[in-house]
């Protein structure tokens, strides 16, 4: 989950989007390209309160290249009814906010060998500030090895609280597939703000469709010695 992420219970959720889109025409680098307004509201059913809701404005763009993105800004409403933690010396306190944040997404073409996402968010986050930029290389060795790495970088600083708060996600993931039958798949992640590191590595064995055998290990380790 991102920061900030909170378990909802007993709610319900809204949401819709309207998009006006238009072909540049051949001599533009660019396939098609769109104008978009997105809403989104979650609902707690016993009070019939908004918990959360968010208006966002984007312009979405496909090149011919394969390259395609977006770019927008987002205001957001949140009811915090508890106060919850982000680290150790930095919480959220129960109340209304209201903010507003520009995000963008890049992702290359998903044709190529060698891919990169990125993923950028920068302006308020409830009574703060929040940067957050993510990196998602990943490279197709063949048609049997998938090798992919992201790294998350988070800044938050609550000024009239004097508090602030980094928080860096590494995640390792990689796909072995020796036969039709053979394969094995491993996740790997480390989470500064929790000093620890968690791990998935799975074998299956597919003789046919319908039958399978999975041997998997799960690891979680502390780095706070």
């Amino acid at each position: 989950p991102g920061i900030g992420f909170q378990q909802r219970k007993d709610y319900s959720y809204y949401s819709g989007s309207v998009q006006y889109g238009w072909l540049p025409g051949i001599s533009s680098p660019l396939i098609s390209t769109q104008l978009e307004i997105n809403e989104e509201i979650y609902v707690n059913n016993p009070s019939g309160t908004i918990e959360s809701g968010t208006t966002g404005l984007q312009q979405n763009f496909n090149f011919k290249s394969g390259f395609n993105g977006m770019v927008g800004i987002e205001h957001s409403y949140e009811n915090v009814d508890r106060e919850f933690s982000l680290s150790r010396d930095v919480s959220v306190i129960a109340g209304e906010y209201r903010f507003t944040q520009a995000v963008a997404h890049l992702h290359s073409s998903a044709s190529r060998r060698f891919l990169m996402n990125v993923d950028a968010y920068a302006g308020g986050y409830y009574d703060g500030n929040l940067l957050r930029i993510g990196l998602e290389p990943e490279w197709n060795i063949g048609s049997s090895v998938q090798l992919g790495f992201a790294y998350e970088y988070n800044r938050a600083v609550f000024s009239d609280r004097d508090k602030d708060f980094t928080g860096n996600i590494a995640r390792l993931k990689s796909l072995v597939m020796f036969s039709t039958k053979f394969s094995l798949s491993a996740f790997i992640q480390y989470n500064s703000v929790e000093n620890g590191v968690s791990s998935n590595i799975r074998l299956r064995y597919n003789p046919k469709e319908g039958n399978d055998l999975y041997i998997v290990i799960n690891e979680g380790r502390n780095t706070y010695r």
